[in-house]
């Protein structure tokens, strides 16, 4: 199968230059530009990131107003070279099912963001993040598009046998993101890691121990923020770890290997006991490396 592609991006591109060539705009203009844009598009992606922030109790004006839509004059050029790279590496790929991939101008709900669309499992591809991560080449960009269709197969597979699925917990968040990682690997190569910028897998190795035993600790305390952990805006001290983003990808998806030498199949264990698998695992891994430091 190919996906189902909607690519909302030239036409929004096209009248946001027009818009912003008038005259100046301010992050506030910019913001209910966008906001008309999207309502008269497509009403139903409008709800979806609305519904997001709603989740955590916030509104477009928040984060998004201070941390999206005031980078989207600087990211102009960048937002056009992504939406030309990912249309052409999503005509090209193969999916396990049907899903929509839909390219568009967003309001900072993720890069890529993992969803339902006419009832249909569907990934919404936001190319002000993929432009502000500076993501938007075609190999960073098929990494990107791998890991969010195992975040796809992950949930239908679970939802096919009744398990379980978005739990909002951090040893939830942190299994889902290692089986999406893992996923990336299989398909791009071991060595693949969508988030990486120069010397993060080298920081991560080094300080591997120290955020295992973060995250461990959180989970043993009942504490399940996630933000710095899975975050991935290096400006916003809540949605990175110290200055790196999506650290608990990495450890996730080192679990997820470690499983997978132990399981038939890693994306169908049972709520319950993902919680129970992810504790054990951490306990195991934060004594081993703390008896031995090498």
């Amino acid at each position: 199968m190919t996906f189902r592609i909607i690519n909302y991006s030239q036409t929004f591109l096209l009248r946001f230059e027009d818009f912003i060539d008038e005259h100046e705009r301010t992050p506030e203009d910019i913001l209910e530009f966008w906001k008309g844009w999207i309502k008269r598009t497509d009403p139903e992606i409008y709800d979806i990131v609305c519904e997001s922030y709603a989740r955590y109790g916030m509104t477009l004006y928040d984060y998004p107003l201070k941390r999206v839509f005031p980078y989207f004059v600087v990211d102009l050029e960048k937002m056009k070279e992504g939406a030309d790279n990912m249309n052409a590496i999503l005509a090209d790929l193969e999916t396990e099912q049907d899903i929509y991939a839909i390219i568009y101008v967003g309001a900072g709900t993720g890069a890529g963001h993992v969803t339902e669309y006419r009832d249909t499992p569907a990934i919404l591809f936001g190319l002000e993040n993929i432009a502000r991560l500076g993501w938007y080449h075609r190999d960073r960009l098929k990494a990107l598009a791998y890991h969010e269709i195992g975040h796809v197969v992950h949930r239908s597979k679970r939802n096919e046998h009744g398990l379980e699925n978005d739990i909002e917990t951090l040893w939830y968040r942190l299994y889902e993101e290692g089986v999406a990682q893992r996923y990336e690997q299989r398909l791009k190569g071991e060595g693949s890691w969508h988030m990486e910028t120069h010397g993060w897998v080298e920081w991560m190795e080094e300080n591997h121990l120290r955020i295992a035993k973060i995250i461990l600790n959180r989970i043993q305390n009942n504490e399940n923020i996630t933000s710095d952990l899975f975050g991935s805006d290096a400006g916003d001290p809540n949605c990175n770890f110290e200055g790196k983003i999506q650290v608990g990808y990495y450890v996730g998806c080192q679990m997820i290997k470690q499983w997978e030498d132990e399981m038939d199949d890693v994306m169908l264990i049972p709520g319950p006991e993902v919680k129970k698998k992810v504790l054990k695992y951490l306990r195991k891994f934060v004594c081993s490396k703390t008896a031995d430091p090498r």
